[in-house]
């Protein structure tokens, strides 16, 4: 009887279907902030200024909460897909290069989020490095602005790649093939939205079609990568297609990690309008990290300039842009740690009402974060 009993429980387990892994994971990021902006018009006249001073989320690095499932198939092929919510907003999302002197700022509250809002997709990996991912969440743009970035994951003020909305904040609906070869890893994506009206007239409108590519390098202490991305939004008289490069690199020297990150962005409208932002952006960023035991220095210089137009049906003007970020953190644990930081980003003022203003953004944030 109890040979009968081990056979058959061996027979169950070889029959079993074959479970999905689940992992649940995450980061909490909680804080002080004290972030000030001032505008002054073009032109000159009176400055304004906005202040918050709070306790809130997502001070150095977003805030969030995933579930990952992975499934063994046959022949060595996995499946897995991947749901990411943020947790609260950056609160500096709302303090970058617009001409408003607001500062709305919600990374002070538990804001009202969509489930898989940072990443939500599915991806088949074949073995020998190759897979397929389909869904949305961050492209490679994305993924190098802050894994170059020699602060805390970006939401410092600062840098003027990782600040950007275009490039720091750069997530796609895409379907993209991965190739790792050795130490090179490639990939092409294409990203498709078209919408076709119906109706006698109706004119295709298109949001987020293009397409992205990138090649990373990494062998030992260096690593390098460019990307690049095309993407057209609205109907063809007038649609805006925005093309964005990327260089970056690091080098670990052991005592310190140098980084460097070059980003151009081009705005163009098929319309010949001269629309608000359409022109082109060039952002240039150099850092370092400097580990001392359980604490770790971090500096970076931003540089680059603006020629865009500002006023619409107005000629596009140069302006310059720098920024600087500076702190540390201090590892409580593996996955825990206590850090602060100040930082800044300028913009020239125009000489012209319509050459637009000048804006000055500046920032001291101190908190706690934790992976889990």
């Amino acid at each position: 009887m109890q040979k009968k009993l081990i056979a058959l429980a061996v027979a169950a387990t070889i029959s079993a279907p074959a479970f999905a892994e689940v992992t649940v994971y995450g980061k909490l990021d909680a804080g002080y902030a004290s972030i000030k902006k001032t505008v002054t018009p073009g032109g000159g006249g009176v400055a304004a200024t906005s202040k918050l001073d709070a306790i809130g989320f997502s001070q150095s690095t977003s805030s969030r909460l995933g579930f990952k499932v992975t499934e063994d198939l046959d022949g060595g092929m996995k499946i897995s897909t991947v749901i990411e919510t943020g947790l609260s907003s950056n609160p500096g999302a709302a303090a970058g290069y617009g001409t408003t002197a607001d500062v709305a700022l919600n990374g002070t509250t538990i804001d009202a989020t969509s489930l898989g809002n940072r990443e939500m997709y599915a991806k088949l990996d074949f073995g020998q490095g190759t897979a397929i991912k389909a869904g949305f969440g961050t492209s490679p743009i994305y993924e190098y602005a802050y894994a170059y970035d020699a602060a805390l994951g970006g939401n410092f003020v600062g840098n003027l790649i990782t600040n950007d909305a275009k490039t720091g904040g750069n997530r796609v609906v895409s379907v993209d093939a991965i190739q790792q070869f050795g130490s090179i890893k490639a990939t092409l994506g294409l990203m498709k939205n078209a919408r076709t009206p119906s109706g006698v007239g109706a004119v295709a409108s298109e949001t987020g079609t293009g397409f992205q590519g990138a090649l990373q390098f990494n062998e030992g202490p260096l690593s390098a990568a460019v990307a690049l991305q095309t993407a057209k939004t609205g109907v063809p008289a007038t649609e805006i297609k925005t093309d964005i490069t990327m260089l970056v690199g690091s080098y670990d020297l052991g005592v310190a990690k140098v980084f460097g990150q070059y980003a151009n962005v081009k705005t163009s409208n098929g319309g010949g309008a001269l629309v608000i932002n359409s022109g082109k952006r060039n952002f240039g960023n150099v850092g370092v990290d400097v580990p001392v035991g359980n604490f770790m220095g971090f500096a970076q210089l931003s540089f680059g300039s603006r020629n865009e137009v500002f006023v619409a049906n107005n000629a596009a003007v140069s302006r310059k842009i720098s920024g600087y970020t500076v702190g540390g953190k201090y590892s409580l644990s593996k996955r825990a740690y206590a850090y602060a930081s100040i930082g800044e980003t300028k913009q020239d003022a125009g000489t012209t009402a319509t050459n637009g203003d000048g804006i000055k953004i500046s920032q001291f944030a101190i908190g706690l974060a934790q992976v889990f």
